[in-house]
């Protein structure tokens, strides 16, 4: 099952209001670069775009995408918006001390 697109736009609209609220500039201070835009012919795995682009934090849009996230990367923070289960899913180790992603 795939996240609704107009959820991920959404929340990612929402995430980079935010950035930029808190002085976060694209192109002076950040750098915001979504999987549909890194290839023309496919979209890639979370696993490729770790490994290509080795980024400093991952903005997943869903639980779905952070959950694919946590199997690419232990070493990355994760940021998800609309996140359940969390714990559960070994994404966090509780809720009062989500722990290192």
């Amino acid at each position: 099952m795939k996240t609704p697109q107009f959820i991920v736009d959404l929340t990612f609209g929402s995430f980079v209001k935010g950035l930029f609220e808190f002085g976060y500039e694209q192109g002076r201070n950040l750098d915001i670069i979504r999987r549909t835009e890194v290839f023309r012919d496919h979209v890639p795995s979370i696993e490729e775009m770790v490994a290509l682009l080795k980024p400093d934090i991952i903005a997943a849009p869903a639980t779905l995408e952070a959950v694919a996230a946590r199997k690419a990367t232990s070493t990355i923070p994760i940021v998800c918006a609309a996140l359940a289960d969390a714990v559960h899913l070994g994404l966090i180790a509780s809720e009062a001390r989500p722990g290192e992603t």
